[in-house]
């Protein structure tokens, strides 16, 4: 997993893997002005990923043709099941092509 350092000299921000670190007990070189520095020192803390995505509080909804503007199916019995004609009537799936 890739963590982000800081330069101490410049600010440059940059990843760093565990591995790297290992190997030069933390030291790294600036691939913006050549500071030699301690990564390990320097780590920045990750921010939280969002829960929810980024949505205006004025949303209109979904957009004009989204799927749930298409017809719902019927949750109940369009006839009564006593009979088999009744039960065939009921064996549906509705689909919406646009």
């Amino acid at each position: 997993m890739s963590q982000i350092t800081r330069c101490p000299s410049c600010a440059t921000t940059f990843k760093v893997v565990a591995d790297q670190l290992r190997i030069s007990d933390g030291w790294v070189r600036c691939g913006q002005c050549k500071e030699v520095f301690d990564a390990s020192e320097h780590l920045l803390q990750p921010e939280p990923a969002p829960l929810l995505p980024e949505m205006p509080l004025d949303d209109p909804g979904p957009p004009e043709g989204h799927a749930a503007d298409a017809p719902q199916p019927q949750d109940k019995p369009v006839a009564a099941n006593d009979t088999e004609e009744g039960r065939a009537k009921n064996r549906r799936i509705d689909f919406v092509v646009k």
